[in-house]
């Protein structure tokens, strides 16, 4: 059982496709590529003809396959592990004009392979986070964070530094959006008309005046919400609720990810709370 292959697939609207899969070893024929698609090896090597040239690849190696391309693999050295995104193609054009890439649905990166570790990392990041039920806001703004980081770095034109000056007075409205509406499940793109500014571009300026691009100081500000209720003595599921999550799963994930407890150890420390015990005797009272 454990030597079989898995695969685990999901498609994200306006996003793309991500694959997850494990026990890997047949080879594959031409696949024909229709918009940017990344493939990080988490274990194995293997063989890949990419537009007819043959590449040796293996662990922690990045490969990249654009528009019009066609790859194939073979010879495969046991079985591998590989995690794949193939981005959507609006999606994609739109993050290239928003970053200043001249595209026209052709190439953007020069190489096929990157093997830099401040770009895998952050790829496993990102495929992790969209298999976790990511809002809609932060479903954009991960996929920019990601893709836009990646033409920076590698594609046509140099990354320019980022400064922030009128955009203050921008950040400082989406803040207040997001303060008064952080249980709706907004739009990056809604924010961004707010701020006037593109997606991408929000996304940078954000995070260099806050300290966290717009989707996390809104899950922050659910959370502590959450925590509020708790106290109150609302149950987790009320909680996750009434401060915006999907469900208990979705806000446990969260709540975890940023704690590094879950929420049911929040409420034990909660209950040594005389104040806290005294309240809940008096809900589940009534």
């Amino acid at each position: 059982m454990g030597n079989e292959l898995k695969v685990r697939a999901w498609r994200l609207a306006g996003i793309g496709e991500f694959l997850h899969v494990s026990n890997f070893e047949h080879p594959t024929s031409n696949a024909f590529h229709q918009s940017l698609a990344l493939c990080f090896v988490d274990h194995g090597a293997f063989n890949v003809r990419h537009c007819g040239v043959n590449y040796s690849v293996g662990k922690g190696l990045l490969l990249v396959a654009q528009s019009g391309e066609t790859t194939s693999c073979e010879d495969f050295e046991g079985k591998s592990k590989h995690r794949e995104f193939h981005c959507a193609p609006k999606a994609l054009e739109t993050i290239a004009e928003e970053t200043g890439e001249r595209f026209t649905g052709g190439r953007i990166f020069q190489s096929p392979f990157i093997c830099d570790e401040s770009l895998c990392r952050p790829f496993l990041r990102f495929h992790a986070d969209m298999d976790s039920k990511p809002t809609a806001i932060e479903s954009s703004s991960l996929l920019r964070e990601f893709v836009g980081k990646m033409i920076l770095r590698y594609g046509n034109r140099p990354a320019t530094t980022l400064k922030v000056g009128n955009e203050r007075w921008a950040v400082k409205r989406v803040k207040d959006c997001l303060e008064s509406r952080y249980t709706e499940n907004l739009t990056l793109e809604e924010l961004a008309r707010i701020a006037n500014l593109s997606p991408f571009h929000l996304i940078r300026v954000f995070r260099k005046e806050v300290g966290l691009p717009p989707h996390a100081y809104q899950t922050r500000l659910r959370l502590n919400h959450a925590k509020a209720l708790l106290a109150q003595a609302a149950t987790i599921r009320e909680a996750a609720l009434n401060a915006g999550f999907f469900d208990q799963s979705h806000f446990t994930h969260h709540f975890r990810k940023v704690f590094g407890y879950p929420p049911g150890v929040h409420l034990k420390g909660l209950a040594s709370d005389a104040q806290y015990f005294e309240d809940r005797q008096k809900r589940f009272a009534r």
